[in-house]
C-alpha cells in the first residue's frame, strides 16, 4: 500500500490528522492483536480494560510517569551545571 502524497497544512490541522490516524490504527489493530502479543486471553484484556478510553488512560499514566523522570534527571543536571557555573570561584 502506497502512502498518500503529503500536501502542506497548517500545524494544528497536521496534529488532528496524526491524531485521527493513531486513534484508526487503534481501532483496526483491536483487543486481538493486543492480546495475541501479550499472550494473554481477551478476558484478560477485559478485566484489565472494560473499555478503549481505561486501556488509553493506562497508556498515558505510563507516558506521564516516564516524563516525570525524565524530566527531574534533566532538572538535576542543569542545577549542578548552574551550581559549577555560579558557584564563586576559590580564591
Amino acid at each position: 500500500m502506497r502512502a498518500a502524497r503529503r500536501r502542506r497544512l497548517e500545524p494544528e490541522v497536521r496534529r488532528q490528522e496524526v491524531i485521527e490516524a493513531a486513534e484508526k490504527l487503534l481501532t483496526v489493530n483491536g483487543v486481538e492483536d493486543i492480546v495475541h502479543e501479550a499472550g494473554a486471553a481477551k478476558g484478560t484484556f477485559y478485566l484489565y480494560f472494560p473499555t478503549w478510553d481505561d486501556l488509553l488512560e493506562a497508556i498515558r499514566g505510563r507516558l506521564v510517569v516516564a516524563f516525570g523522570e525524565v524530566r527531574e534527571r534533566v532538572l538535576a543536571a542543569m542545577r549542578r551545571i548552574l551550581r559549577r557555573t555560579l558557584a564563586p570561584e576559590a580564591e
